[in-house]
């Protein structure tokens, strides 16, 4: 039954359960059993050569040896020394044009020898083209055109001819288009420089050519006419024609028969009778043989001083002002109406306010004997206090009391405009009923303020009393 591996939990044999006998040569123990590789125990016997690189310190400085090589294509840009490619590190024939940078070959590294023939080289290496040393063998000729010192001055013959409409007035010279040189006719009408209106093209008695106005090649014509009584006569540059008889006064009249007469130089002809036309509604009556339009436009139609106004720019009518408010405007009077009435009501026959005017189904006008029964109405309920009876003269304004509940509603419909309120002296104040076992009413005043006396409690509790407002 001996210790086997298998006898053995992983991780059981921890450092310090190993003999410190177990760390041999070019290694240490710790106090805690951990074992550490010491180079300084170690002894190599391997060294790094390089035929590439220089190597120092190398002897016996590995286990084993070892040969260093540089890397094809790892010596770059970054690995170069500044200056450190010399001409001679560089094969004859490598460089390209590839590898030569824009503008890196100057002039002075160019071989002088490139200046031949005609091409001269300065001092900074720079070429120009140099005339005198160029001989030509081509002539400048030229039939419209005069060229002199052109013996071998190009390289190749050159013809010059002047283009088509190439002349122009900038290269012809003062005076140089004489008669010869125009085309007989060539010039046109447009071509001739004007100075005025209505002049015309001469030449003067030495030949000159001049404008003149074309009124001095015709002498004036004076044209006259006279009238004398009832004759006409004309004069052309002082020859006077024969007279000629003309209407010299012509006046029409309206005679006492209603006769037209035209007055002819004095001589009046037989009246015309035109009576049938002299009628219009300004003299006469008529009859209207059928309907008839009047367009006003914006004109008003007055009738006797604003009796009646039709304005034509508003379409209304005005009876008594020529400014109308509405479609019909009544000012400055009453208004009547009568024979409206029909079997119902009764006919309107003074204003003692007994009736109303209204308008029936078919929009006619009637009047309806309601006025009394509109002007009376119910005040508020109102409380009076009767629980201390005694012989004192009580007061309520029955005005007031109106005015407090009508003119402040509690609650009212939407868009409620109010209740229209009477004032005190337009009301007559009445009591048409009362408890005279409870009060003893002795008066209301004008304005509505009523006097009473409270004799005796009510024996339910309530007693009621009416109130009438009879609008004046």
């Amino acid at each position: 039954d001996a210790v086997t591996s298998a006898k053995i939990v992983n991780d059981a044999v921890t450092p310090l359960k190993i003999d410190a006998a177990l760390a041999g040569t070019g290694l240490t123990r710790s106090a805690a059993g951990v074992l550490s590789v010491d180079g300084t125990g170690i002894t190599g016997d391997g060294d790094i050569t390089s035929s590439d690189l220089t190597v120092s310190g190398d002897a016996d400085a590995l286990l084993g040896d070892v040969t260093l090589e540089i890397a094809a294509g790892a010596v770059g840009t970054t690995e170069l020394a500044d200056d450190a490619v010399t001409s001679a590190k560089i094969l004859d024939g490598t460089i390209a044009s590839g590898d030569i940078a824009d503008d890196a070959v100057t002039p002075l590294k160019i071989d002088a020898a490139i200046a031949g023939t005609g091409i001269a080289r300065s001092a900074a290496g720079v070429l120009s083209v140099d005339g005198t040393g160029i001989t030509g063998d081509g002539d400048i000729t030229s039939s419209d055109l005069t060229v002199g010192g052109d013996a071998d001055a190009l390289l190749g013959d050159v013809t010059l001819e002047i283009a088509a409409g190439a002349v122009g007035t900038t290269e012809l010279a003062d005076d140089a288009v004489t008669s010869a040189k125009i085309l007989d006719g060539t010039i046109a009408s447009g071509d001739i420089a004007s100075t005025g209106n209505d002049l015309v093209l001469t030449t003067g008695a030495t030949g000159t050519v001049e404008w003149i106005g074309k009124s001095t090649l015709v002498p004036a014509t004076t044209v006259s006419n006279t009238s004398s009584v009832n004759t006409l006569t004309t004069t052309v540059d002082g020859v006077t024609g024969t007279g000629v008889n003309i209407v010299n006064t012509n006046t029409l009249t309206l005679n006492g028969s209603d006769e037209l007469v035209s007055t002819v130089n004095g001589v009046a002809s037989t009246g015309l009778d035109i009576s049938s036309l002299n009628t219009n509604i300004y003299s006469d009556d008529g009859a209207l043989a059928a309907n008839r339009a009047v367009t006003q436009g914006s004109f008003d139609l007055n009738f006797d001083a604003n009796t009646l106004v039709v304005s034509g720019d508003d379409d209304r009518v005005g009876i008594g002002t020529d400014s109308p408010d509405a479609k019909l405007d009544v000012e400055g009077g009453q208004v009547r109406f009568t024979d409206y009435a029909d079997a119902v009501t009764q006919p309107y026959e003074d204003s003692s306010a007994n009736y109303l005017l209204a308008t029936d189904a078919e929009g006619d006008v009637v009047q309806v004997n309601s006025v009394k029964a509109s002007r009376v109405f119910y005040p508020p309920s109102i409380a009076i206090d009767a629980s201390s009876p005694d012989a004192s003269v009580r007061t309520l304004n029955l005005y007031s009391q109106y005015v407090a509940q009508f003119g402040s509603p509690a609650v009212s419909s939407t868009g409620a405009s109010g209740i229209p309120i009477y004032d005190a002296d337009e009301l007559e104040y009445h009591v048409t009923l009362y408890d005279t076992s409870v009060l003893t009413i002795t008066g209301i005043s004008a304005l509505g303020e009523m006097t009473y006396t409270v004799d005796n409690s009510p024996a339910d509790y309530n007693s009621l009393i009416n109130v009438v407002f009879v609008v004046k």
